[in-house]
């Protein structure tokens, strides 16, 4: 069984769905890292509260079994080559809708980050 959120926790974890949406449209952290982080936050909150922003979950499946992460660095830049042609096309197809919904994030929780 889940236990419950306190309202601390909760609002820790709104506060880290802004933070991470504001870094996604900023470019402080990449598509793909960004969109791993958003996930399991959503996943955090999903017991307690379902938010519907599927498109990071969406993204990710898109590019399962490709290195998007720290993985990079193990493999030779050929390789890198190969995968990232195919990187360049999930982050063109998903960009704009995962930008919407970081925007999106930022106005519904906009007045609660700081209470």
């Amino acid at each position: 069984m889940v236990s419950a959120l306190n309202p601390q926790q909760h609002q820790s974890l709104i506060r880290k769905l802004v933070a991470n949406a504001r870094a996604i449209i900023s470019y402080q952290v990449g598509l793909p890292v960004g969109c791993v982080k958003m996930d399991k936050i959503l996943i955090w909150l999903a017991p307690f509260e379902k938010l519907g922003y599927t498109i990071f979950s969406d993204y990710l499946n898109d590019t399962k079994g490709l290195p998007i992460g720290t993985e990079r660095l193990q493999w030779n830049r050929e390789s890198l080559r190969k995968y990232d042609e195919r990187l360049i096309q999930i982050n063109l197809k998903y960009r704009e809708k995962i930008i919407d919904n970081c925007f999106e994030i930022i106005e519904k929780y906009k007045n609660t980050e700081t209470t």
